[in-house]
């Protein structure tokens, strides 16, 4: 499901940004054939100025796509074609609601926390590998924080 997810993201994404791709190339373009370096980081800067909305937007959707997905519609793009639904643990209700939605994505947020936001998700996925194997629900440790299950539709 991640995987799939991911697939959608890099397309959504790369279909955003084309017309700053294309604003770098044309730039480059115009510079000719040997381009000092105070040229390139000019190209670059202006790129990323120029565009500043549209790159923190993608930042925003990034980060909050997960919550958005399974608070709205009980999982992600690649759950939900998997035939996978994501479920309070108490009840089995889903979609779970925007709480439980939330708290599965803090995950997400602390990951743009420079070096130990990193560190973090990065100890996180791995106990969450070993607990996906290990519990006999495959509950990751999103899953025990929210107090969520993922099920088959």
């Amino acid at each position: 499901a991640r995987l799939i997810d991911l697939v959608i993201a890099v397309i959504f994404g790369l279909a955003l940004l084309i017309p700053v791709i294309t604003d770098v190339i044309n730039n480059f373009d115009a510079l000719g054939p040997s381009p000092s370096d105070a040229q390139v980081e000019r190209v670059v800067t202006d790129a990323f100025s120029d565009n500043i909305i549209l790159l923190l937007a993608l930042g925003v959707i990034g980060g909050l796509s997960d919550f958005i997905w399974v608070g709205l519609f009980g999982g992600t793009p690649g759950k939900l074609i998997l035939g996978l639904r994501v479920a309070r643990s108490d009840n089995g209700a889903h979609p779970p609601g925007w709480s439980k939605a939330g708290l599965r994505g803090v995950n997400r947020l602390v990951s743009f926390v420079p070096i130990v936001g990193s560190l973090i998700v990065l100890l996180v996925g791995l106990a969450s590998l070993i607990m996906l194997f290990s519990d006999g629900q495959h509950r990751t440790v999103m899953d025990r924080i929210s107090s969520t299950v993922v099920i088959k539709k």
